[in-house]
């Protein structure tokens, strides 16, 4: 996988982490790689402190360096955002222009990604819910970016099944193929419950319920501790790192979907996805 989708319809829902997680994790899977995890949203608050925006680098307004940003303690680990409310004064821009320009910002965003693929890196976007996201979004889908994007967009919730719904509603939209979805943050006494209702969701690939830890929790961005890294001396944060190798297996498509995959009591939990309530479901646990 060379560009991957991480869309939150709800906001917050710890996606950067989820990123971050991903990229940590397909970096150890292929021995090494550049990762770029790009912000499209024009509403969250940065994780890491950055000057401009990846708009104005595309506009030819802000060096690299002002733009991107390199993740502490990783060499080869980058992080921009699209937009951000410095970038939009600096530009003279508002998403109203945005939004009218987006064809060519689509036609210059193709040919940094495919130049920086052809440097070896991977592009992960990750966005929370706004009108600028889900037009880019759906250009992105459908534009000269659509071949290189192995896998769907996976959408990332909370717990709340109102906000579990709109992300299910946002996959028909989007007329996803592949449904996958990541519930991050779900209190340890829900997650039984909640399992049992996504179980009967029709069309998923994959599910994921994570529960609330401190192993995927930080103050500060800069000073966070991957799982992948925890896991040589805190159980937890192993289970943890051995489920996203899970995830990225299934989306890969070197491991078959149509399960649910909950960590339930320090172990993960793999349930079959089925069709309907009335049909059994075959549970593993390891």
């Amino acid at each position: 996988m060379k560009l991957m989708v991480q869309l939150s319809p709800c906001g917050g829902s710890g996606r950067h982490l989820i990123a971050y997680e991903t990229a940590v994790h397909l970096a150890m899977r292929r021995g090494g790689g550049k990762y770029l995890i790009m912000d499209i949203s024009s509403n969250a608050v940065s994780p890491l402190d950055i000057r401009g925006c990846y708009l104005g680098y595309l506009m030819g307004r802000y060096h690299p360096s002002e733009a991107i940003v390199k993740i502490p303690r990783h060499d080869n680990f980058y992080y921009t955002r699209f937009i951000t409310p410095t970038c939009i004064k600096d530009l003279n821009y508002n998403l109203g222009l945005v939004n009218s320009r987006l064809e060519e910002i689509i036609s210059k965003m193709a040919i940094e990604i495919k130049d920086l693929i052809k440097r070896n890196y991977t592009v992960i976007i990750t966005a929370s819910y706004d009108i600028l996201t889900m037009n880019l979004i759906e250009e992105l889908m459908r534009g000269p970016l659509s071949f290189i994007m192995d896998s769907e967009p996976v959408l990332i919730s909370n717990e709340n099944i109102v906000c579990i719904k709109e992300s299910i509603r946002l996959m028909e939209e989007l007329n996803l193929r592949s449904k996958n979805l990541i519930v991050n943050k779900v209190p340890a006494a829900e997650i039984m419950r909640l399992r049992d209702e996504v179980i009967s969701l029709n069309g998923l690939n994959l599910a994921v319920l994570i529960p609330l830890s401190r192993q995927l929790y930080f103050r500060h961005f800069a000073h966070y501790m991957s799982v992948a890294i925890k896991a040589n001396t805190n159980p937890h944060a192993r289970t943890i790192s051995h489920l996203f190798d899970k995830i990225l297996r299934i989306l890969e498509g070197t491991e078959e979907g149509g399960k649910v995959l909950a960590l339930i009591g320090g172990l993960i939990n793999e349930t079959d996805l089925i069709p309907s309530v009335n049909e059994g479901a075959k549970i593993k646990i390891f």
